[in-house]
């Protein structure tokens, strides 16, 4: 017996050392990998700003009057009216290798000078990733458009568009996740993360497969590319390599391998991650999948219960909160538009009853229907209720209460 015990020892002995050898072999494989993926993406950061400051991206500024601008890298080349009242202050404007957020302040002040509504601020509009240009100017609003539309925009300007270069596409190719984690057409003008990835973004599974590696690189890739992306563990939620996207502003949570949530014209949809469009992943409209709720979806307006039933042997009261949505520059505004009522029932509902918020604080479930009786059946005195009471304070209601079968005194405001 002894002996058997102690083979068992040793076998399992043996399988912790091989489970511990293969954790410090994943180990080194992960450290080495990650070493790689820093030195490739130094590189290609490098190489990825030069092409953007060789390229030109398009956004379309609305005040009252309306401009398309063209830009390299960040700074302007090219303006052009999209509406009479942009035609009107034309001559006035001056904004030349401008900056992005610099032009925008310009614009907004020259069309105010000139008598035009300012009130509802700029909305800039673009297939492009520009948020982090003009994240700082707080009355400026941004919205994604496909990159179909732009292009109609364009053509209704004659505005002459570039296309990227072989020797630029070269140049990208020379990337090492050019063709493992991402791949483009031949002008430049899509990219996106390879469908046959197949990588859990779970940490600990990714781990044990030793794909932590490739997770970094796709976010690195995301992030040459201007996607904004935060951790979870940098979130303080958990262990990486969970991570958020951020394009336009507009925040993508992961809901599992393939799909990210992200809100927009006051709804929630999904769209797969490899169908984000790295050279204009603002272009994500025409992608979305209207994301169902399970296992019900929420309709415009819902009744919940902001707290749980509070019951006794036979009475209880609840307080519940009615949300009505509204959409106010393509968000939901659920904050100004919230209905609170108090209730207090029987558990069989033979009685039900919405009452004050004060009534329903002090109603108490043990002591029976306190709030629901008439009160102030008659006068009584403080100075009856032997001490109690302050004798000198205003004249109290007395009531009989059924479930205790006795007199007792309340205040008479809540009447």
């Amino acid at each position: 017996m002894r002996k058997h015990l102690k083979r068992i020892g040793i076998v399992v002995g043996i399988i912790f050392l091989i489970l511990i050898i293969g954790i410090i072999i994943l180990t080194i494989i992960n450290l080495r990998g990650m070493k790689g993926i820093e030195n490739n993406n130094k590189q290609m950061n490098t190489i990825m700003e030069e092409i953007k400051n060789d390229q030109s991206s398009y956004v379309f500024v609305e005040v009252n009057p309306y401009f398309a601008l063209e830009l390299q890298g960040n700074n302007v080349q090219n303006m052009w009216c999209l509406n009479d009242d942009c035609e009107k202050i034309k001559s006035k404007i001056d904004i030349q290798s401008k900056t992005l957020s610099e032009s925008i302040e310009i614009l907004y002040q020259i069309s105010k000078d000139n008598g035009f509504d300012i009130t509802n601020g700029v909305t800039l509009k673009s297939s492009q990733n520009i948020f982090e240009n003009i994240k700082e100017l707080s009355y400026v609003n941004v919205e994604s458009i496909a990159l179909e539309e732009q292009k109609k925009i364009l053509e209704s300007i004659d505005a002459t568009t570039e296309s990227f270069n072989s020797s630029e596409l070269d140049k990208l190719k020379t990337d090492e996740d050019y063709g493992y984690i991402y791949e483009c057409n031949d002008d430049l003008s899509e990219c996106y993360i390879k469908n046959d990835l197949h990588v859990s973004f779970d940490s600990l599974e990714a781990y044990m497969k030793g794909q932590l590696p490739i997770l970094y690189r796709i976010r690195n890739v995301l992030n040459r590319f201007g996607i904004e992306t935060v951790s979870a563990k940098e979130m303080g939620i958990l262990e990486e390599p969970f991570f958020i996207i951020y394009i336009n502003g507009k925040k993508f949570t992961a809901l599992d391998d393939e799909r990210y949530l992200v809100e927009v014209d006051c709804g929630e949809y999904t769209i797969k991650l490899t169908e984000i469009n790295l050279m204009n992943p603002g272009d994500f409209y025409s992608k979305l999948e209207p994301f169902e709720y399970s296992p019900y979806t929420l309709p415009d307006g819902f009744t919940y219960n902001v707290s749980e039933p509070i019951c006794g042997e036979v009475w209880c009261k609840k307080h519940t909160e009615t949300i009505n949505f509204s959409c106010e520059n393509g968000l939901q505004n659920m904050t100004e538009q919230r209905t609170q009522k108090y209730y207090v029932y029987t558990k069989d509902e033979s009685i039900l009853e919405e009452v004050t918020k004060e009534e329903w604080t002090r109603f108490d479930v043990l002591a029976g229907p306190v709030e629901l009786l008439p009160l102030c059946e008659e006068k009584y005195e403080a100075e009856l209720f032997y001490g109690y009471i302050n004798p000198y304070s205003d004249t109290y209601c007395k009531y009989y209460d059924n479930n205790l079968s006795y007199w007792q005194v309340l205040e008479p405001n809540l009447s």
